[in-house]
Parts: C-alpha cells; structure tokens; sequence
C-alpha cells in the first residue's frame, strides 16, 4: 500500500478535470489528477468553447492553440425544422475579447490541456479509480485504485475537487 499527501485529489481527467490542474499547477498548489480510462478521450461528447472559458485560458496561454486548432463561430441559429428560434450573435451580446464560440471537439481540448499539464512536470494517473473517500476531523483520506495495488492517498484538512462538482475551498486563485 503506498500513500501519499497532497491539496487537492482531482478525479477525473476529461476537459474540468484538466482545466482545474492546469490552474492548480500555475498557482503552485499541490495536486494529484485521477482518471479510470488509459488516455485522453479518443471521441468527442462537446464540441463548443465559451468566452468566459476562452478568457481562461487566455491566462495561461492555452487559448492561442485551442483557437489555432478550432473554428471560431461568432453567430448561430437554433432552429426546430425550417423554422428559426433565435439567432445569437457573439459580436453583438458578448463583452468578451472572444467574442465567439470556439467550435473544438472535446478530443482535441483534453490533448491540449493534457500537453499544457505535462509542459508544467504534471501528469494524470491514468488508469486510476477513486473507490472511496472519506473525510473526519483530521482530513480526508481517499482510497484509490491502480492495476493491483490499493493506494490509500492522505489528504491532511482540504477542500477535494471531483469534476463536475463545486466544492468549497478557501484557497484563493484570484
């Protein structure tokens, strides 16, 4: 059994999950990145990148890559047969220095992440399940799984991350 300490165990590895260890690694906090599949998605379940995330990412240096590789789409239609329900357009209603959609399927997003993870000496525990967390006056402890072996990670009095779920932190990333 081997344990180990960190600020935050971030359990799953898909486009939230490598964000939030992208801005965990640039504020120098420290982190561990979990995910069960052997690498990142092969297939895409998201195709569009908001401003607000772009602006992000803009922090870091990643939006340069993401708008290189994807297509920017200032305006769409939503549309229900031939009929139009609402056109929206970016250039217009978004005060944002992307002022657009960023068409990137989540594929491509989670390879850019994950290199921009590994250019800053982090890497995801691929093939890694959380099987239990628990957490009592002296912290958390989380019980994960790799192959065989059955680390039990000690995670001393800290906010935890499990992507899609916001949890409270005291931790400012201002």
């Amino acid at each position: 059994m081997n344990s180990f300490d960190t600020d935050v165990l971030i359990v799953g590895a898909g486009p939230t999950g490598l964000t939030l260890a992208n801005e965990l690694a640039r504020h120098d906090i420290s982190f561990k990145i979990i995910d069960s599949a052997i690498t990142t998605s092969q297939t895409t379940k998201a195709l569009g990148i908001m401003p607000r995330t772009l602006e992000l990412y803009e922090k870091t240096g990643i939006d340069k890559e993401m708008v290189e590789m994807g297509l920017v789409t200032p305006a769409f239609n939503v549309m229900n047969k031939d009929r139009g329900l609402i056109h929206f357009d970016f250039n217009k209603r978004c005060n944002s220095p992307f002022p657009f959609v960023l068409m990137l399927p989540q594929n491509k997003t989670e390879e850019i992440l994950y290199h921009h993870l590994m250019k800053q000496n982090h890497d995801v525990e691929w093939e890694t399940k959380l099987l239990e967390i628990e957490q009592d006056a002296n912290g958390t402890t989380a019980v994960v799984q790799k192959g065989i072996e059955m680390p039990r990670p000690s995670l001393p009095n800290i906010s935890w991350g499990v992507t899609g779920l916001i949890v409270q932190s005291d931790i400012n990333l201002g």
